[in-house]
Order: structure tokens, then C-alpha cells, then sequence
């Protein structure tokens, strides 16, 4: 703490001469010192809390310390690179080098608008992996920005630009009658105000650990693009897994010819079977026909791990952070595409989502999928997410609308594609159809024509997924309603259609929800946040052939176990790269494992009736709850049972670091097939 406070008092000094050489630089000690005021604003607005448990002044005093010698520091940064692209001889090179800056500049400022809106939602600001993650979905967030609040986008652009221009004029400004001699001392102003700055955060990280990821976006950044995970090999780990050999596909022996059909269904929650009066009726006339799991888990909260873990049978964490789905990784193993594609059948996976989202494509437009079909290749206008999206998204071209389409496609359309593709094939008793439905993602979709018995259902206010009012929960729920049960409506002509095609009595028929949604039970809305079972327990079953015996599966089950479990009732064997298992087999799961890593990273771990939540980001967080007896997830029974949280964490832990370990030494992921822990 002295060091820091002696660092404060020469940095002042120095500050003092420097400027008692040249007024000019003025304008920019006096900008930085308004930025740092605003995040200190920013801070007390959202509330002193979200940046730690310091109660004292003077850690205040040292965070405000840290903002104004990041700004000092930043501001001289740009000034350098501004006067030495001012000493480039040719002037068409200078103006675009300072063009250059501009557009460095705005992007830095939008940057720090977007982490601070982040940071209004979850409580730490955009990390390393975020932003990866972020600059890697670029075009689809900028169009999701535009449809669902653009007024709000665009003045978040506008600020950038007009904060980017003012601190051009500024740095611009402060270089009139510079002297060379002024110019090194904030140079060396510049390096101690960044050393002050680590400084400061050293101190806040030794206050708590935590800390730096809520202390400012820069920093949050920073220590993510230093962070480095340090796996140590494991012996032990080859006793989980099977070593490849050439022949990983068992299938091609298999002879079967029978139709399968899976269909994913955005944010569809397990309770949805038993509202009364039901949103989906049809669906729900289905349980009686089929395997119904009745605790069937997602493998994440959010659709970019949720989604490929079912089509791969895997766990989604690969990673210590959120990551983005890459079509060079070595691990990317045997999807059910091409179980069935080895069996002779036709493939094809038409989806309402843009799957460029996360990556997915790279997982899903493969060899093994004969026609794939996703909202980039629709031909007409893409839906709205929105109602209060009219204007200025329609101010979009049609073709560049096509080029970037982040949207979805409405469900009907995909539907029609899908009964087009069914209808070409000339073997309708051998093809894979896989399918992903979006008119259930917020806000809820209702075709035009639509039924709306669910009431009142009508978002006529501020509304962004995720955040919205939470006295319009009724509202909402019900909005979500009416898209279920119109969804419900198009599932049970789709199946009309199959049986005028002769193929529903000897199909394999699966509905699942990818993930499911909440209505703030706990303290957030939509998906993709916290892992509670609103989000996490889905609708889901196995419709077989006709004459089949069905039952209700009770034991819990993992997403990563539908396509085994398929297999299973089909005579199939998996391929040994799956690391879910059959509900149907000899060998019962004790353990369903989740993790998310979008809004919040959590692991999860539920050993039924028990369930235990351990939240990395923000804050670390640690729940337990017993489902028989709380199913709704209220009482955190942590402090109250060491002794269980103790045995569940130790087998999330032991899974955590299998699957890290795993993925991240070549050695293991390029010479045996995964782990399996259950």
C-alpha cells in the first residue's frame, strides 16, 4: 500500500511538471480524469457490490486511482502512435493511418460499452474467451443487436463515435507546441500511471481473488489473455478410456431400414407436458406412445455446447471458458450423421437457426450430412425478432440481409423444407432427418394467423432476452405459451404428413428440448445463465416403431444419452467416441454432469434427488438443493450438508478435470477415444 501511494505522489509530480511545461496536454489529464469519473459513477449506479465486499474508503479511493491512471496511460498510448503516424512524409498515408486510429479508437470505446452493459447483467465484465467468442459471431451480433433493440444499438455505436472523436480532438489538440523534452516526460508519465495501475490491481487481487474479472473491462480482458490452464498428464486417465483403432465405426454390419426423425425444440421445458390447460397438446398425446423421460437433463444452459453434445453424444466442456466450435479441432469425433450414413441411409439436418452461431456449422455441415439446410439458405426475408424492430432494420437492403442474416427462420418454412426433402427421397424407409425449431426462442414467435388462447400475451414494452420486466411475467410465459402450442399445431401436421407417406408406424420419432427457459424462479430470465431445472430439465421422448412396449424412463438421464439410447432400441451399438450411454442398458448412469459457460460459468452435478451448482463467473457459488423434496430449487441446502457437498463435488471435480485433460494434451485426445464417467 505504500509503494502504491508513494507511486501516486511521483506520478503526481511528474504529471505537474509535464503539464507546468505545456498547458496543452491539459485537455487530456482533464479527459481522462472524466472517463475515470463515469466508470466510478457507472459503479455506484449499478451498485458498490458487483466489484467486491470492500465496505472501506480508501479501496474505493485506490479503484478510482486505477481508472484515472488506465485513462492517463491510454490517452498517452494514442497520442504516441498519433504523432508518429503525424511523421509519415506522405499525406495520404497519414490521413489513413489516422483514419486507422479513429476506427482503433471507436472499436476500443465499443468495446467498453458492451462490457459495461454486460457487466449491468451478470456482474463481471466481457473476459478473453467472451470476446473471442464474440468476434468470432460478429456479423450474427450485430443483427441480433439490430433486431431486438436497434434504438439502443445505435446509440451505443453513436456514444463510440462521438467519445472516439473528442479524444482524437483532444490528443490532436495536445500536441500544438509539444517540445521534445515535454513529450518524454509524459512518456514516462504514461509507464508509471500503468505501473500505478497494476499496482492497484495487485491489490485488489490480493484483497480478493476474484476481483480483478468486476475491477474494470481492460483488466477483465487483460488477465483472461494471460490466463493459462496447466494440465498435468494423468496416467490414471487411460483406465477411462479406449484406445482408437481404424475401425471406430461398429454400424456398417447392422442391417436396418428404419425411418428416424429427431427434432430439437428451443428452450422446451420438462413441465410444459403438465401445465393445465396444456401448450402443447398434440406433444403431449405423444408420452403415451413412447419413452418419456421424465429427468432429462441438457449437457449446458445455451444452444452453442447444448445442441452439438446431442448430435455427438458428448459432453460439451473442452475448455476451461466459453469457446467457439472450430472445424480444425483433432476431437471432433463420430456425430450420429455418420452412424447412420455407414448404415446406408440418407442424411440431411435442416435447421430454423443460423448455425454459423457458436461455430456449429463446423460440427454439423459435414461430409456425412447429404443435404444440410440452415436460415442462410432461406430465400426470403428472415422474421423479426422483435414487433419494435420496424424501421430501422427494414432500412437493410434484401441482399445484404441475406449475406449477414443472424435471424431465424420461422418454423413453418423449415417444416415445408423438411416434407421437400422427405418427399424426394426414393428410399423413404432409410434416411436420418435431424431438425432444430427456433419459433420458441424469446421473443416467442406467433406466425402470422397464429392461435393465441394464452392471455394477456402482448410484449408492448422495453423488452431484451434476458433482461425484461419482472412484473410481466405473465406476459411473457404466456407469449411463450402461444409459440408452443402454434409449434405444437405444426409438429402434429408434420406428422399427419408422415403418415400419408406411410412412414410415422415404423419410425423412430424423437422430440427434445435443447435446453430449457426460465421466468426469473431464480434471479435471471431466458437461458444460458444459471443451471437451475427450469433451464436445465427438458421435454423429452423416444417414439418407436408401432408395437413397441413404452414406459416412462425415471431415472435421470443426460441429452448426451438420447442418440446411445436410440441406437440401443434400434440393435445399434454406439461408436466408442460417444460418451453418453444407453437408458436402456445394462449400465445406469449414477451421475448426470452440466456445464455452461455464456452469462455465468457453472458446472453442475445431480446424483437424484440431490443436485449440487458450482458457479466459477462472477462470483463462485456454491448450491445444493434435493429435488424430491424442493423441486423448485429454493433452499440452498449447502451449508446445511458439508458432508454430501464434499462426495458431489469431488466427482464434478474429478469430471472437470478428466474432461480438461483430455482435450487439452494431444497425446490423450489423439490416441484414445473420450473418457467416459457416469
Amino acid at each position: 500500500m505504500k509503494k502504491v501511494c508513494e507511486g501516486s505522489r511521483q506520478l503526481a509530480s511528474l504529471t505537474g511538471r509535464a503539464v507546468e511545461r505545456n498547458s496543452s496536454w491539459q485537455p487530456m489529464i482533464i479527459a481522462a480524469l472524466i472517463f475515470a469519473a463515469i466508470e466510478m459513477a457507472l459503479l455506484l449506479y449499478m451498485g458498490l457490490e458487483k466489484i467486491g465486499s470492500y465496505e472501506d474508503f480508501p479501496l474505493a479511493v485506490l479503484h478510482f486511482a486505477f481508472n484515472a491512471s488506465f485513462w492517463i496511460a491510454f490517452l498517452i498510448l494514442v497520442a504516441l502512435v498519433i504523432r508518429a503516424s503525424q511523421q509519415v512524409p506522405i499525406k495520404v498515408l497519414r490521413i489513413a493511418l489516422l483514419v486507422c486510429t479513429f476506427a482503433c479508437l471507436m472499436f476500443a470505446q465499443l468495446f467498453l460499452i458492451c462490457s459495461w452493459v454486460f457487466f449491468s447483467w451478470t456482474g463481471s465484465f466481457v473476459t478473453a474467451a467472451l470476446a473471442r467468442f464474440s468476434l468470432h459471431n460478429f456479423g450474427q451480433l450485430v443483427f441480433h443487436f439490430l433486431q431486438m433493440f436497434p434504438v439502443q444499438f445505435g446509440m451505443g455505436v453513436l456514444a463510440a463515435a462521438t467519445v472516439s472523436l473528442i479524444t482524437l480532438f483532444v490528443i490532436l489538440r495536445s500536441r500544438r507546441g509539444d517540445t521534445t523534452s515535454s513529450l518524454g516526460s509524459f512518456t514516462k508519465a504514461g509507464l508509471l500511471c500503468a505501473i500505478v495501475a497494476a499496482a492497484v490491481a495487485y491489490v485488489f487481487h490480493e484483497h480478493e481473488s476474484d476481483a480483478l474479472d468486476r475491477m474494470h473491462p481492460a483488466v477483465a480482458l487483460i488477465k483472461g489473455s494471460f490466463s493459462r490452464q496447466h494440465l498435468r498428464y494423468d496416467a490414471s486417465l487411460i483406465e477411462k478410456m479406449e484406445r482408437r483403432d481404424n475401425d471406430d465405426l461398429k454400424a456398417k454390419m447392422y442391417q436396418v431400414s428404419t425411418p428416424v426423425i429427431v427434432i430439437l425444440l428451443e428452450s422446451m421445458r420438462r413441465d410444459l407436458a403438465f401445465e393445465i390447460p396444456s401448450p402443447i397438446p398434440f406433444m403431449r398425446s405423444l408420452i403415451g406412445e413412447s419413452f418419456f423421460f421424465d429427468k432429462a437433463y441438457a449437457s449446458s444452459s445455451h444452444s452453442s455446447y447444448a445442441d452439438i453434445s446431442i448430435w455427438y453424444a458428448q459432453y460439451p466442456l473442452r475448455t476451461p471458458d466459453l469457446s467457439v466450435i472450430s472445424s480444425n479441432r483433432e476431437w471432433r469425433d463420430t456425430s450420429v450423421f455418420r452412424v447412420f450414413k455407414d448404415l446406408g441411409y440418407t442424411t440431411g439436418y435442416i435447421s430454423s437457426q443460423n448455425e454459423k452461431w457458436g461455430g456449429m456449422i463446423n460440427w454439423l455441415k459435414v461430409p456425412e450430412v447429404d443435404f444440410f439446410y440452415h436460415s442462410e439458405d432461406y430465400q426470403g426475408r428472415t422474421r423479426r425478432d422483435h414487433p419494435l424492430t420496424k424501421g430501422l432494420v427494414d432500412l437493410v437492403t434484401e441482399e445484404f440481409e441475406k449475406i449477414a442474416r443472424a435471424g431465424k427462420i420461422e418454423d413453418s418454412e423449415t417444416i415445408a423444407q423438411a416434407r421437400k426433402w422427405i418427399e424426394q427421397l426414393e428410399d423413404k424407409q432409410r434416411f436420418f432427418l435431424g431438425m432444430n425449431l427456433q419459433n420458441t426462442h424469446y421473443s416467442y414467435v406467433v406466425p402470422p394467423g397464429g392461435h393465441e388462447p394464452f392471455q394477456p400475451s402482448r410484449i408492448d414494452f422495453p423488452t431484451y432476452w434476458g433482461v425484461w420486466p419482472r412484473d410481466k411475467v405473465v406476459d411473457v410465459k404466456n407469449r411463450y405459451f402461444n409459440a408452443f402450442f402454434n409449434v405444437d399445431l405444426m409438429i402434429e401436421q408434420f406428422v399427419n404428413f408422415l403418415k400419408v407417406q406411410g412412414i410415422w408406424d415404423n419410425c423412430f420419432f424423437v422430440l427434445l428440448g435443447d435446453n430449457g427457459e426460465a421466468f426469473y424462479e431464480h434471479w435471471h430470465a431466458n437461458h444460458g445463465g444459471a443451471m437451475h431445472d427450469e433451464v436445465m430439465r427438458t421435454f423429452c421422448l423416444i417414439k418407436p416403431p408401432r408395437g413397441c412396449k413404452v414406459y416412462f424412463v425415471q431415472r435421470p438421464v443426460s441429452h448426451i444419452d438420447i442418440i446411445p439410447g436410440l441406437l440401443d432400441l434400434m440393435g445399434i451399438s454406439p461408436p466408442p467416441s460417444f460418451q453418453g450411454i444407453s437408458p436402456f442398458g445394462n449400465h445406469q448412469r449414477a451421475y448426470v454432469f452440466m456445464h455452461g459457460a455464456g452469462l455465468i460459468a457453472q458446472d453442475g452435478i445431480v446424483r437424484w434427488p440431490w443436485k449440487l451448482l458450482v458457479q466459477h463467473r462472477p462470483d463462485q457459488l456454491m448450491e445444493l438443493y434435493n429435488l424430491d423434496e424442493d423441486p423448485g430449487e429454493q433452499l440452498n441446502e449447502a451449508s446445511r450438508r458439508p458432508d454430501l457437498v464434499s462426495e458431489l463435488l469431488t466427482k464434478l471435480s474429478e469430471w472437470r478435470r478428466v474432461q480438461l485433460t483430455y482435450h487439452g494434451i494431444p497425446f490423450l485426445y489423439r490416441s484414445y477415444y473420450p473418457p467416459k464417467i457416469y
